[in-house]
């Protein structure tokens, strides 16, 4: 993946969903479908330190819809990544990273709506990451 000369990507890459053990009272509670979410292993550094390195997270596929702060799954053109997300007054979205070496990225409302695509919200995440 490039992100252009002498830059690193800033990018989680999201590897096949894992499967792991929750409570029907948990699903409940929170109010999610138990089939209509996925696990995820998490490849990259610009959530530390909240989400580190081959930590996984649990996706809920029915939440595509943007919360202002809150942290998603998405399809960037052909990468996927985990970001926290902001919508700005003027309808352009910011991907935001937790680890302050990967600045924000603003995209443009015609951008987001062509090549940006919500695969779901981050609702759990576990991992022996910053142990």
């Amino acid at each position: 993946f490039s992100a252009g000369p002498g830059r690193e990507p800033h990018y989680e890459l999201l590897e096949d969903s894992e499967n792991a053990t929750y409570r029907l009272s948990w699903f409940q509670k929170e109010r999610i479908n138990p089939a209509r979410v996925k696990r995820f292993r998490v490849k990259g550094d610009s959530q530390e330190d909240f989400l580190f390195h081959n930590d996984t997270v649990l996706v809920n596929l029915d939440e595509t819809n943007i919360v202002d702060g809150k942290l998603y799954a998405i399809r960037y053109e052909n990468d996927l990544r985990i970001k926290f997300l902001f919508r700005k007054l003027n309808g352009s979205l910011v991907l935001h990273s937790k680890n302050p070496k990967y600045p924000d990225e603003e995209i443009s409302p015609e951008l987001a709506n062509e090549h940006i695509s919500i695969i779901g919200r981050v609702r759990d995440k576990s991992g022996k990451g910053g142990l």
